[in-house]
């Protein structure tokens, strides 16, 4: 399997805005228009200023009305006549964008606006299933398929085989697609053999979360050890370790690498900058989970071999004004080994 695969990386990236949707930007920027649904650079670009503009995320301008908290208890199945089988049935999953819907300020095309309710029912149907303790595997293969990147490469593979005379260029963009979804086949593969990927070792430190939380990310209790979001988690530390990707899809090793404390899990840099550790983002306001906030904070801080450097801003803007930050309580805990 190429780690260096842009659809490797793309479903990669997929799983981290199912793990942590409302700060997965980089992960989020990279997949919101794959497969293409209408939400091109310029209204990616809009969508970005306007959750600037209100001081947040992307992630939680674009799903901060439909995620469900980690600690909540499993949603209740969907009747099999009510499991969505492609986007379109996705749409009817996520509420609405009404008049008081901070989206509403984004003016989007009606392409667009379903394209982005596809988006939003796909992260709430994955989410939830995840909290139901569906496997990885289950999780990826739903993913692929609702998506609708896997039947978008499989239309490009049966191009070449449709046509007698086909073009070279043709031909050539057929294969790579058929080969793409066999790399897929094989991440899904890995997937569905957690004992490959779930050790004894592994995400060791979930052993610092409340019991309530463990039991709803999938940790513990009845669901299996490769399951629920606590197996995404452990998936993707997984795929950190043997492909080293994080987002972008090159692999380069002299290159700044931006990621977010789930997906550095597992690797270390000579330097490490921890940014935003204020409070209100790092504890996050949404999270009623502290006691994790603070785990993976902590986690962030090993990840440096050399030097570590961690800041917060005095003042910062939200919704359009200036408001006064106060440094994250996580930081008192340091303050006997930083140098200023």
């Amino acid at each position: 399997m190429d780690s260096r695969a842009k659809e490797i990386a793309d479903a990669v990236a997929y799983m981290h805005v199912l793990l942590d949707p409302l700060r997965c930007d980089v992960f989020l920027e990279r997949v919101i228009n794959k497969p293409k649904r209408a939400l091109g650079d310029k209204t990616v670009l809009a969508l970005r200023g306007a959750a600037r503009a209100a001081g947040i995320t992307l992630g939680q301008f674009l799903f901060g009305d439909c995620v469900r908290p980690e600690n909540s208890p499993p949603p209740p199945r969907l009747p099999q006549e009510a499991l969505p089988n492609g986007p379109a049935d996705l749409r009817v999953l996520a509420p609405g964008i009404g008049a008081d819907s901070p989206l509403k300020s984004v003016k989007l095309t009606k392409k667009a606006a379903q394209g982005l309710q596809e988006l939003r029912g796909l992260v709430i149907f994955l989410r939830d299933e995840a909290l139901r303790g569906t496997p990885v595997e289950g999780l990826l293969r739903a993913c692929l398929k609702l998506s609708g990147y896997e039947s978008a490469l499989d239309q490009l593979a049966e191009k070449g085989k449709t046509r007698e005379e086909s073009a070279a260029s043709t031909d050539d963009a057929s294969t790579e697609a058929a080969e793409r979804l066999e790399r897929l086949e094989m991440l899904i593969e890995l997937a569905s053999d957690p004992g490959s990927w779930v050790t004894g070792g592994s995400f060791e430190d979930t052993e610092a979360l409340p019991t309530a939380a463990a039991d709803s990310l999938g940790g513990s209790g009845s669901a299996p050890l490769g399951a629920g979001l606590l197996g995404v988690a452990r998936f993707l530390e997984h795929a950190a370790l043997v492909t080293g990707e994080t987002g972008d899809g090159k692999g380069e090793r002299n290159a700044v690498r931006l990621s977010t404390l789930h997906g550095a899990k597992g690797l270390e840099f000579e330097r490490v900058f921890i940014v935003g550790v204020e409070e209100g983002i790092l504890p996050s306001s949404l999270s009623e989970l502290p006691a994790e906030e603070r785990r993976l904070f902590y986690v962030g801080l090993t990840r440096a071999k050399d030097q570590l450097h961690v800041s917060y801003c005095e003042s910062r803007t939200q919704y359009g004004k200036t408001v006064e930050a106060r440094p994250s309580t996580f930081l008192s805990a340091l303050k006997p080994f930083t140098s200023s």
